[in-house]
């Protein structure tokens, strides 16, 4: 099994570095391989809000229409279910 993992992590004092693994790793020898990079900083994804807007038409109500989905969706449950 191969398994990347991306590890945010702080260097101590001692510079011993402390690589939490995850459950479902086997017990046994691995071979680690390190990167050491500096930290680059947290850039958050621009807002999505309102950019569906530009590809519909103005009076859209995208609330409503999500309503009318979902209705038509519990619908066909329901007739399943019967």
């Amino acid at each position: 099994m191969v398994k990347t993992m991306t590890l945010h992590l702080d260097a101590s004092a001692d510079k011993v570095l402390h690589i939490p693994l995850p459950p479902d790793i086997p017990k046994g020898p691995l071979q680690v391989v390190v990167v050491i990079a500096p930290a680059q900083p947290v850039t958050l994804t621009p807002d999505m809000a309102g950019r569906w807007q530009a590809y519909f038409p103005t009076d859209f109500d995208i609330d409503n229409a999500l309503r009318e989905i979902r209705h038509e969706w519990e619908k066909e449950w329901t007739e399943e279910e019967l």
